[in-house]
């Protein structure tokens, strides 16, 4: 499923020692402790020369770990009824071409009449997006694409890479209209797409039996498949993907209308018909890549004979880390007071004033026997550390770094307490956003990834 090249990174070793006089303090570290690797006496500070041999306990710290660091492409992301999806067309200039649709139902109001034909006339149908997040280029407007399904979703859990290719009707209800994000922008902003008249007056004309419950309505109206046209380059990277908050409130499809009074006038209907999403309806959003071999990504992943200089995790497309530290067994007994995995971003591909900002935090799942994610009796992912598995990416920080605590991991490899099959790094809320990362691989000349590994020995 994944390949990569196993790469030792070899740099000095330092060692120091803690000076400890009282024997009762030392009894209780031993009885905490595990057993201990080997340790150089070399006491350090004041009066560490009269100190008992048999009194020094050492401090040793490494960061020559090996390391196995690799870019895995995932067949899937679960996309399925998650609270926000993805749509639209962009041309990233490292990873390719990424197009985004929402595939997504609609429900409508139990027991909903309209009431006599003739007594109607329509007004307008406008689709209610909630987006509060873009990748790409927000300066662009995008022209969005509605299209009516011309078959239901299947009663199954969907995911972002499936190849599922639901069938449309063709004809963008759109009416050409555009949307435009603001970059930065910290709110959720509800845009409100008018789509084509004629099928909203298919709605409002609807056989009663076809209204009134749901599962009649989805045989008769079976959803959208909602995304941008397909973007050329104007621009060097041209398009964007937005977030689409389908379970908010606010995203919904409003029938307007107006409705004969009893002096034969058509009013206004005192509030709209509305047809809505809620966290039951289904929904996923299906991820294309293409147009990527030209692109950095296409040089460097997966061919090993040129893999290794970078790495690279995208939320959204299943590109995922994996990290092994293969060697880490072969250390005898010791007790580990730190484990810290350091991963270096390339500055150079995170594009002007950071648009290309990479995921928040990263998530350390434990890898199963073939290679799989870990899952527990009831399907949940196993964390490499419980409470303590996530590595956290500061935006103001100028290191361009995660740094991943895995201390009793280390702990537990080292004491055979644990399978060493290795982990993979996802990013949190991977189903609803694009942000990308290209990290230093295991054969960059400066960025590569360490584990700094301070542990304790006892004299023998």
């Amino acid at each position: 499923m994944w390949k990569g090249i196993i790469n030792s990174i070899r740099l000095s070793q330092t060692n120091f020692s803690l000076n400890i006089s009282n024997m009762k303090w030392l009894s209780c570290f031993v009885l905490a402790a595990t057993l201990f690797f080997s340790c150089k006496q070399d006491p350090i500070g004041t009066g560490g020369e009269v100190i008992p041999p048999e009194d020094l306990i050492g401090f040793n710290v490494t960061d020559t770990v090996t390391i196995q660091y690799e870019t895995v492409a995932f067949d899937t992301t679960d996309t399925y009824l998650a609270a926000r999806q993805l749509f639209g067309n962009y041309i990233d200039p490292q990873f390719g071409r990424i197009s985004a649709t929402t595939y997504t139902q609609f429900l409508s109001r139990i027991g909903l009449n309209f009431g006599d034909t003739a007594d109607l006339r329509f007004d307008s149908l406008v689709l209610n997006l909630v987006i509060d997040g873009v990748y790409g280029r927000s300066d662009q407007p995008q022209t969005v694409r509605v299209l009516e399904l011309a078959e239901s979703l299947p009663e199954e859990r969907y995911v972002a890479d499936a190849t599922i290719g639901l069938q449309t009707k063709g004809e963008n209800l759109a009416l050409g209209q555009t949307i435009l994000y603001p970059e930065g922008s910290s709110t959720a902003l509800v845009y409100r797409i008018r789509l084509n008249d004629e099928f909203g007056k298919r709605l409002l004309f609807a056989p009663a039996d076809s209204l009134e419950e749901n599962d009649a309505f989805n045989e008769f109206f079976k959803g959208f498949a909602i995304s941008t046209e397909p973007v050329i380059y104007y621009t060097r990277e041209p398009g964007a993907v937005y977030s689409f908050f389908a379970s908010s409130s606010s995203s919904f499809l409003n029938l307007y209308y107006r409705e004969k009074d009893s002096t034969g006038t058509f009013v206004a209907s005192e509030e709209p018909e509305p047809f809505l999403i809620n966290s039951t309806t289904p929904r996923y959003t299906q991820i294309e890549k293409t147009e990527f071999e030209d692109k950095l990504i296409a040089f460097e992943f997966p061919d090993p004979d040129v893999a290794n200089q970078f790495e690279f995790i995208q939320a959204g497309t299943s590109l995922r880390n994996f990290v092994k530290l293969p060697h880490i067994q072969d250390f005898d007994t010791v007790a580990v007071s730190q484990a810290l995995l350091n991963l270096k971003l390339d500055p150079q591909y995170m594009g002007s004033n950071q648009r290309f900002n990479p995921p928040i935090e990263l998530i350390a799942v434990l890898a199963d026997e073939t290679g799989g994610l870990q899952r527990d009796e009831n399907g949940a992912l196993v964390a490499v550390e419980p409470g303590n598995s996530s590595a956290i990416y500061g935006i103001n920080d100028s290191s361009f770094s995660y740094n991943l605590v895995l201390t009793q991991y280390v702990q537990s490899l080292i004491m055979k307490r644990e399978e060493n099959y290795g982990f993979y790094l996802i990013p949190r809320n991977e189903s609803f956003s694009l942000n990308r990362g290209v990290f230093g691989g295991t054969e960059h000349p400066t960025l590569k990834p360490s584990l700094r590994l301070v542990y304790s020995t006892l004299p023998k």
